[in-house]
Parts: C-alpha cells; sequence; structure tokens
C-alpha cells in the first residue's frame, strides 16, 4: 500500500474552493487538551504522531505576540506575517526584501540595543 494514502483514519479538516469549485481538501488529525491532558475535543485520530511542519508556523509566533515583543519593535501586520506560510501572503503585497538581516528596520531595532551592552 502507498504510504501516502494509507492513513485511513485521517478526516477532512480544511476544504479550500475557489468559487463554487472544491480545489483541494486538507484531511489530518486534531485533538485539544486541557491543562491536565485530557482530550476535550478531536477528529480523526487524537493519538496519531506526526511531524508538524509548515502547520507549526502559526504556533510558532505566540511567543512574539504574547511577550509583547511585537509592540515593543512595532511590527506592523506585514512583518507578523512573515511567521505564517508565505506562499498565502501573496495577497498581502510582501516581498524578498521583508526578509533583509540586520538591515531591515526590524533587524536594525533589535541589533541596536544589543550593542549598547
Amino acid at each position: 500500500m502507498n504510504k501516502v494514502h494509507s492513513d485511513l483514519k485521517a478526516v477532512p479538516l480544511v476544504e479550500v474552493s475557489r468559487g463554487d469549485i472544491v480545489e483541494r481538501i486538507h484531511f489530518g488529525h486534531i485533538a485539544v487538551i486541557d491543562v491536565s491532558k485530557d482530550i476535550i475535543y478531536s477528529k480523526g485520530d487524537p493519538y496519531k504522531y506526526t511531524y508538524m511542519r509548515s502547520c507549526a508556523k502559526p504556533i510558532q509566533v505566540l511567543p512574539l505576540l504574547k511577550s509583547g515583543a511585537a509592540r515593543f519593535l512595532d511590527f506592523t501586520d506585514k512583518e507578523i506575517s512573515i511567521y505564517q506560510p508565505l506562499k498565502n501572503c501573496r495577497s498581502w503585497a510582501l516581498s524578498s526584501s521583508f526578509l533583509l538581516w540586520p538591515e531591515d528596520r526590524i533587524g536594525s531595532k533589535l541589533w541596536v540595543p544589543l550593542l549598547r551592552v
């Protein structure tokens, strides 16, 4: 059996459409747990082990936002969006210039305090 299609417990999680036509359907597993690690919601197999890869990007930006660092550094929504999968940000007019480091606006704010130490 083809390993790509062998996960029979995966369920539809996201449906992407263009107009009335379904372009793609993403299958997977979800488990939401409480502080006691009890499952409070699940779809598919809540015990499925996998690699997070790009789906972790929205989670990886949380410390930047929750700590206040984005506000302290005066990040714009476009700059914060760099943490998201770039293929979905084209409509925000992002370009490779947002990836410059440390000459960009964000980089200069981060480097200056370090140089003063």
